[in-house]
């Protein structure tokens, strides 16, 4: 977090697309995707196989990443909409 913070771009990914929210998806690593989340990043990312954030986290079978992820990716949607 602290590289975030100090000016990091969260939307870097490696060989494989993989950004720091989807890396934090896949490793069940909640509170780092909910303070991605709240930085902005971009949560319909995919990677080089075209496998989103909820296709990882299922794939992994991080049930508590998967609950946070809906839940998080439809309040964002509704805020977009209304707004």
């Amino acid at each position: 977090m602290a590289n975030l913070f100090s000016g990091a771009d969260p939307e870097l990914s490696n060989h494989e697309h993989l950004t720091p929210f989807l890396l934090a998806c896949r490793e069940g690593h909640v509170d780092v995707v909910r303070h991605l989340v709240q930085a902005s990043v971009n949560m319909a990312a995919t990677d080089s196989c075209e496998r989103n954030c909820l296709m990882l986290a299922v794939a992994a079978k991080r049930e508590d990443v998967i609950q946070v992820t809906t839940r998080l990716f439809w309040c964002r949607s509704c805020l977009t909409a209304f707004s």
